[in-house]
């Protein structure tokens, strides 16, 4: 029966490319996440990905009580491949895709049910080559925190943590509607280094819209970098950035270090928003979430 409707099928899902999830969640390559969807609903879930990367992804609805469908979007919105059962002759209506991504960028896998006729319970498999995501700094941009001003609003209640993943512990849940100041993304652009009334932590970067400015150019957050330093640490520059006389943005530039530069932390900001370091040519204060805890020298 299945097969006579193939024309039908197609009709749907070109008819039906525009009404995707409009929020998605976060998977890495090589994890598996579970997950339901109602009868006619669809979840979607974004990762990173690198031209040529070889990715296999698995959808397995519990008991084989339903039927999925599975596509994959690329980082433009173009509909890269689609399956709807592994074996249909054989009775595995799972789905299940395997090919090599065309392009840098963050695609987006949705699930569905075959015409959406169906949901319930399923596993989602993203397994493949495992790259390294390196970051790009921006070009000639020199940022401090206040110059940088991105605010974003949550579009739903979501989690703030201590890490950059959802086995971070909760420190609080920003509202719905809440405005918050947007300091950096981690390296798999994934999750937003952010400050919610005072409080700083990591939140899934698919559950805001930017408010001002953008997400394009961010800082790049790494895990060092988001924990707090302390004085004596050696540090390094992830943005090309400014010292001044005093802790404060309306004190005099007395040096522009370029990206990478390295410094020691003599101290520490009461608000903690502020190093005194020693870059070597002098001293001066400079803004601490741009700045990377060197790791120790292996003896």
């Amino acid at each position: 029966m299945k097969k006579t409707l193939l024309l039908l099928t197609v009709m749907v899902l070109a008819l039906g490319l525009g009404a995707l999830p409009a929020l998605a969640a976060p998977i890495t390559v090589n994890s598996t996440v579970t997950d339901a969807i109602p009868v006619g609903g669809a979840d979607s879930w974004e990762f990173q990905g690198v031209a040529g990367q070889q990715i296999q992804v698995q959808v397995t609805a519990a008991n084989n009580s339903w039927d999925p469908y599975i596509y994959l979007f690329g980082p433009d919105g173009t509909l890269i491949a689609q399956n709807d059962d592994i074996d249909l002759a054989g009775g595995n209506l799972n789905s299940a895709l395997s090919l090599s991504l065309p392009t840098d960028g963050l695609y987006r896998l949705v699930v569905r049910s075959f015409l959406d006729s169906s949901g319930g319970t399923y596993t989602l498999s993203l397994t493949g080559d495992a790259v390294q995501l390196t970051p790009t700094p921006p070009a000639n941009t020199t940022v401090e925190f206040s110059q940088l001003g991105i605010t974003a609003q949550a579009v739903t209640n979501v989690r703030l943590r201590d890490d950059n993943s959802l086995q971070g512990t909760i420190l609080d849940v920003v509202q719905r509607g809440d405005e918050v100041d947007v300091l950096g993304i981690d390296p798999a652009r994934e999750w937003l280094w952010i400050d919610y009334a005072g409080q700083r932590g990591w939140s899934a970067a698919n559950f805001y819209t930017p408010t001002t400015g953008d997400f394009v150019n961010l800082p790049v957050i790494t895990e060092e970098l988001a924990r707090r330093v302390t004085t004596g640490d050696i540090v390094s520059s992830t943005v090309e950035i400014n010292i001044r006389e005093g802790a404060s943005l309306d004190t005099p530039i007395v040096a522009t270090l370029p990206f990478g530069s390295v410094a020691q932390v003599l101290g520490i900001s009461d608000d903690e928003q502020w190093l005194f370091v020693d870059y070597g040519a002098g001293t001066g204060w400079t803004f601490a979430d741009y700045w990377d805890v060197t790791p120790p020298a292996t003896p």
